[in-house]
């Protein structure tokens, strides 16, 4: 299981019955490996009825997580910003909309890096 951190400044809505949580005002996530800064962040979850023996709560699973305003996304040394990223957690891919903008370090410089065969 991976573990992800998600703090913001502003409030945190929590709507169990609809499995979403909203997190305003400099949000930011971070698995350990990448993290995503964001104005506004909407997590969607769903809650299994498995329970973390270490601390007594049920255990949740991240379906999909939409950030809105001001998004960056840090992945190593690669980044990219944008106006808005919708994450899908079981496609493991991010579509970025709102003036995309994508920086990417290379080996060797270039853009002469091949994609597939």
């Amino acid at each position: 299981a991976s573990t992800i951190t998600i703090t913001c400044d502003g409030p945190l809505e929590v709507d169990y019955g609809r499995e979403i949580a909203v997190f305003n005002e400099n949000v930011k996530a971070d698995d350990g490996q990448n993290q995503i800064y964001s104005d506004r962040m909407d997590v969607y979850f769903s809650m299994s009825d498995e329970v973390d023996p270490k601390t007594g709560q049920k255990k949740g699973k991240i379906n999909k997580i939409v950030s809105e305003g001001n998004v960056k996304i840090i992945k190593g040394e690669n980044e990219s910003y944008s106006e808005k990223a919708v994450y899908l957690a079981d496609e493991k891919k991010v579509i970025l909309t709102g003036r995309p903008k994508l920086i990417i370090v290379s080996e060797g410089g270039g853009l002469n890096a091949s994609f597939g065969d």
